[in-house]
């Protein structure tokens, strides 16, 4: 699942000294770990979201909110998570949010309801929004200047990879044990993650944190909202996530259950829209020099306006059938990826010293406007039953 910590800079960091090989590497690892936690979490279990419905006996949108479920605990998180830990320094947050993450993987494994799925994944989702938020905090604690932009790109590679993994892997374990072992395989990697955390030291000393309360955090989010260019490039963005996500609620019902393409192949037509994704963004930065930034982010928004309106005819006359349905990720998602950077960038000018408290604003700006997207998609099998349902031919 695409995510917002492709939105980084690495541009503002100055030179440190080096740290040992070897040492790089372990953080790598578990930094990357940490950053991968927001996709996979979702990702994973897409294609085994016919599966529980069957198994659970519930309909295709009471599984889809499992996905709002999340997003609901991303989005809270992305606010609590960098305040505290400017305040209390990074690894005892992240410890809490692991296994916050890992009690919530437990809960879902062990749900005999969609209902408690829901209530688990919010857990869930607001214990892994803790390794997202602070692993690009770690780095530049650590890092600067072209290291601390090595590790950066490195760790946004692999938020890019991620997407394109989890929907394959985790067809392959659930169709080898079912749905309740992907989660039972999240709990195992939260595990691990958490016994590699405590291999690091702290990496913000107690005189760099900040002494203020946390109210005094919070007052500087909305700070932000009193500026009429951010809402609006923030508007833009959460309109992009609102149908991203109402599309990727619903293709494991259209493709696995309407299109009858088997659970195993499902990320592979979900991962190609990802590898768009990829290439997009290592073409950006030349895009953006040679057309400038609102130029870009025009075009980004009319490639994900086309790709909306050939979904919803595919949707309701089957124009193109199944690869009439998968042009959505195609166009939309790498669509996304030019445009989320560019969104960002362009909101630095206005304030430049706070690149990091608007990635913070904007992530749950945009994992709110995705709740209703999500919800969308669920209003709309009520039109057109068989198709948004996921119902056989």
């Amino acid at each position: 699942m695409p995510s917002q910590t492709q939105l980084c800079s690495a541009e503002s960091i100055a030179d440190s000294a080096p740290t040992p090989h070897t040492q790089r590497w372990q953080v790598l690892a578990i930094l990357s770990a940490l950053m991968g936690f927001a996709s996979i979490s979702t990702d994973f279990y897409l294609p085994a979201m016919p599966e529980m419905a069957d198994q659970l006996g519930a309909d295709a949108g009471s599984v889809e909110f499992t996905i709002s479920g999340f997003l609901i605990g991303f989005s809270l998180g992305q606010l609590l998570w960098g305040a505290l830990s400017d305040k209390y320094g990074r690894r005892i947050p992240v410890a809490i949010g692991l296994v916050l993450f890992v009690i919530g993987s437990i809960g879902c494994a062990l749900s005999a309801s969609v209902q408690e799925i829901i209530l688990w994944r919010i857990l869930q989702a607001l214990g892994a929004c803790a390794g997202v938020v602070l692993s690009r905090a770690i780095v530049r604690d650590l890092y600067q200047g072209a290291r601390a932009a090595q590790m950066l790109s490195t760790l946004i590679a692999v938020m890019a990879i991620a997407p394109l993994l989890g929907p394959i892997l985790g067809s392959q374990i659930a169709a080898i044990a079912g749905w309740r072992a992907i989660f039972w395989v999240l709990v195992l990697l939260g595990l691990l993650a958490l016994a590699g955390l405590f291999t690091l030291p702290e990496t913000l000393p107690a005189e760099r944190r900040r002494t203020e309360p946390l109210m005094g955090a919070f007052r500087r989010y909305a700070d932000l909202l009193t500026h009429k260019k951010i809402i609006g490039y923030a508007g833009a963005g959460a309109f992009f996530y609102s149908g991203m996500y109402a599309y990727i609620a619903g293709t494991p019902f259209a493709f696995i259950t309407y299109h009858k393409v088997p659970a195993e192949y499902y990320g592979l037509l979900f991962g190609s829209g990802i590898i768009g994704m990829v290439i997009t963004n290592l073409i950006n930065a030349r895009l953006a020099h040679r057309f400038g930034m609102n130029r870009i982010l025009a075009g980004g928004t009319a490639f994900a306006m086309i790709s909306g309106i050939v979904l919803a005819i595919n949707s309701y006359s089957d124009f193109g059938g199944l690869w009439g349905c998968s042009c959505r990720s195609w166009l939309s998602f790498p669509s996304q990826a030019s445009s989320s950077p560019i969104r960002l960038r362009v909101r630095w000018p206005i304030t430049p010293n706070r690149p990091a408290r608007f990635r913070r604003l904007s992530a749950p700006f945009n994992m709110a406007a995705a709740l209703p997207g999500r919800d969308w998609s669920a209003l709309l099998r009520t039109v057109r039953p068989g198709r948004w349902a996921g119902s056989s031919r």
